[in-house]
């Protein structure tokens, strides 16, 4: 049976009164196999050209799958989505991933660089922790919460929407509302 046939058929039984929760069940498995089949090598291919790296390439089509199955789950139906979204989410991912991990390199470039040479440096580097707390500590809600699930449980922005039942591009806005009244605090502190 053609993947397309079969989509067609399980969308019309699962609509039907007569289709039982655990046959839904059954149902979403074989298609999660079938789609599971036709993609995962391609899509693996696709992430490892962005990624370089076979392992985060497997993950991160593994997550796209876990995804998928907990959007069927939450919608209780079964849709095969067209190949171009599977691409496009995977995209999406691996370029957050990048975007991740040259914010973590640039960061421990930046503490190889920010070595301690004498106590003015250690005490300027505590202030300037603990002036960042207090401004962290003195933002509004959600966009708090939104900072913390980002950059401290390191999170995606999609995961954090995801958890705080908000659109992504709403918590983009979040996060540069957020970074810019760091910023301007921070810079208030300094002028002390």
């Amino acid at each position: 049976m053609c993947l397309c046939s079969f989509i067609h058929n399980f969308a019309v039984d699962i609509h039907s009164n007569m289709t039982s929760p655990a046959t839904i069940e059954r149902e979403r498995i074989k298609m999660m196999e079938l789609l599971y089949d036709k993609f995962h090598s391609k899509l693996f291919l696709y992430a490892l050209t962005y990624l370089n790296d076979e392992e985060d390439a497997r993950d991160m089509v593994g997550e796209l799958f876990v995804q998928l199955w907990d959007r069927w789950k939450q919608e209780n139906q079964v849709k095969e989505p067209p190949a171009s979204y599977l691409y496009s989410m995977l995209r999406s991912r691996c370029i957050d991933k990048m975007r991740h991990e040259q914010v973590r390199l640039k960061y421990l470039e930046q503490l190889e660089a920010d070595k301690f040479d004498t106590e003015a440096d250690v005490q300027e580097y505590e202030n300037t922790v603990s002036a960042l707390a207090k401004a962290i500590s003195e933002l509004p809600e959600p966009g708090k919460t939104i900072l913390h699930y980002c950059y401290f449980e390191r999170m995606t922005y999609q995961q954090t929407a995801d958890r705080m039942s908000l659109s992504l591009p709403m918590v983009k806005k979040h996060m540069a509302k957020m970074f810019q009244k760091l910023r301007e605090k921070l810079k208030n502190e300094k002028s002390r």
